[in-house]
């Protein structure tokens, strides 16, 4: 499941996400930062509706075309 090379969605409901402390956590545990940064599907959310419209788009993507043995 997962691991480096799998995907996540998150949905930042506070704007805190911060690609750099990503990249130094992906450091530390010798993943290229880059490439976690690219396995990362990123939405901004302002409200539980935009949770919802987020979350519908990135289901549908991981479920179609990512490896999907985790879900």
């Amino acid at each position: 499941m997962g691991g480096a090379s799998g995907k996540v969605a998150y949905i930042d409901t506070e704007g805190t996400f911060r690609p750099d402390r990503i990249k130094a956590i992906a450091d530390r545990f010798g993943v290229n930062g880059d490439m976690a940064l690219e396995n990362i599907l990123y939405a901004r959310a302002w409200n539980s509706e935009h949770q919802v419209m987020a979350a519908v788009p990135f289901i549908v993507d991981l479920l179609h075309n990512h490896h999907t043995d985790g879900i």
